[in-house]
């Protein structure tokens, strides 16, 4: 019997929801996913709080996306704006 594979989208958000940041090197490697950034959107589209951060390393920034937690649930009128 088949296994059935999970959507790139969930793997990222379990991902995330395990305590992980995100980078695209890691999504590929994850659950071989090269639109990382539409992903995110994707989640964001659906009530996940996610931020990225942009590091620097040897010169070069790369994004780093971390869950937070869903819009409702945090309070203060936060949303996704506000990281992007």
């Amino acid at each position: 019997m088949a296994t059935e594979r999970l959507s790139q989208k969930t793997e990222i958000l379990k991902w995330l929801q395990a305590g992980y940041t995100i980078t695209r090197k890691e999504s590929v490697a994850l659950c071989n996913c090269y639109a990382l950034p539409q992903r995110i959107m994707d989640l964001r589209n659906e009530g996940w709080l996610i931020i990225k951060e942009r590091p620097r390393v040897k010169g070069a920034r790369y994004a780093v996306y971390r869950l937070l937690g869903r819009v409702d649930d945090i309070e203060g009128g936060v949303n996704n704006d506000t990281f992007r």
